[in-house]
């Protein structure tokens, strides 16, 4: 399992490589043009009205993308939205960053964004770690007022307890390694790689670090915030999904620790602002990962659909 989660590791580092080649201190903020953003604004040129008063945000979480070759983060999400006529972006932030970094990132996409649509505000919907970006960005970036909704699905709103466990044995690495280079009397180059900013991500949605970032960070007055849990099990019925291999060892953790899960983020983690339910759904259903289309009842498309029919009733 270990091995596996390496891999794991590995394979979305590989397609950050192939698709943004970030370098290790250099932000992503230069390597968003606005060609990105005006390649998405022709596809909102339908036939149809937009149905709802603000565009429509699609915000990715930890290891995300917009699009690698043929496979879309949030699948076929966007051009399913478009279709009923909503005005929809997809943003992308580094993967691997911290919520800090993510959220300058995005604040400067919504930027562009407003200035592409001519509105005053837009809804984000963000799925996993890109709830805690948004959030970051609306308290303390100050975009209360460009931000009408918020729509969080599955993210670790009161910390992670498989990042926490992640992120000890990653500390527990380190110190035991600073102590052979001492002991050994190695020479001790420090460098930044991928690896070790993948844990910095991680640490972020620990629970030790979220509660910190929970006093912090305050609902604003003005923003309207929704959330949606994931749930998952070991059997498949009409009500819950089947539980993914991937996902086998840390969903008994959670189901031990923390209760019902969607196999990385608990249901009690999940909640904030208006809890909106449970969706019967594992981490990767939620944005119907390419893998899992065949394996998965839930209807995922459907169910982005009616986050936005329900923002567009509310006057967002």
């Amino acid at each position: 399992m270990e091995r596996c989660f390496i891999w794991v590791l590995v394979f979305f580092a590989f397609n950050n490589a192939v698709a943004q080649n970030v370098s290790d201190h250099e932000s992503l903020n230069s390597k968003i043009p606005l060609d990105f953003l005006t390649e998405q604004l022709s596809h909102n040129e339908t036939e149809y009205e937009h149905a709802s008063k603000y565009p429509m945000i699609l915000h990715h979480g930890i290891f995300g993308f917009t699009k690698i070759l043929f496979l879309e983060y949030f699948n076929g999400v966007p051009s399913a939205l478009r279709n009923l006529g909503y005005e929809v972006y997809v943003t992308k932030v580094n993967p691997i960053g911290s919520v800090k970094e993510r959220a300058r990132q995005l604040a400067q996409q919504i930027d562009k964004i407003l200035a592409l649509s001519g509105k005053e505000k837009v809804n984000i919907i963000a799925h996993s770690m890109g709830g805690l970006d948004s959030r970051y960005l609306i308290s303390r970036l100050g975009y209360g007022d460009r931000v009408a909704s918020l729509s969080m699905i599955s993210t670790p709103n009161h910390g992670s307890y498989i990042a926490e466990k992640i992120t000890y044995a990653y500390d527990l690495h380190k110190k035991l390694r600073k102590a052979m280079i001492k002991l050994m009397n190695f020479p001790n180059k420090p460098t930044k790689s991928i690896i070790q900013q993948t844990f910095i991500a991680i640490s972020d949605c620990s629970e030790k670090m979220v509660k910190e970032f929970n006093q912090v960070i305050q609902n604003q007055s003005s923003v309207y915030y929704q959330s949606w849990a994931g749930r998952t099990s070991t059997k498949k019925s009409e009500t819950t999904a089947a539980l993914d291999p991937l996902f086998f060892l840390p969903y008994w953790i959670l189901r031990e620790k923390r209760g019902n899960n969607d196999g990385l983020i608990s249901v009690n983690s999940a909640r904030w602002g208006h809890f909106k339910g449970v969706i019967s759904a594992d981490h990767l259903d939620q944005i119907g990962f390419w893998w899992k289309k065949r394996f998965s009842k839930f209807r995922y498309r459907m169910f982005y659909q009616k986050v936005a029919s329900g923002l567009a009733r509310q006057g967002f």
